[in-house]
């Protein structure tokens, strides 16, 4: 991806989801974000977290 020019990676998850949270973190990402958002597709509220990581420079 850094050599497509991009500088960062951003995802989400659901977050009680420890599991992925503790492979993204080993994979370098950050949590960015913690709080309820609205699930167009389930119709309901969902805990999440957004993640993050900067990518090395090219």
């Amino acid at each position: 991806m850094a050599t497509e020019g991009l500088a960062t990676v951003r995802l989400d998850t659901h977050a009680r989801n420890e599991s992925a949270i503790r492979l993204y973190e080993r994979c370098g990402f950050t949590i960015i974000w913690h709080g309820v958002e609205f699930s167009k597709s389930m119709g309901v509220p969902l805990e999440k977290v957004h993640m993050e990581k900067q990518l090395a420079d090219r």
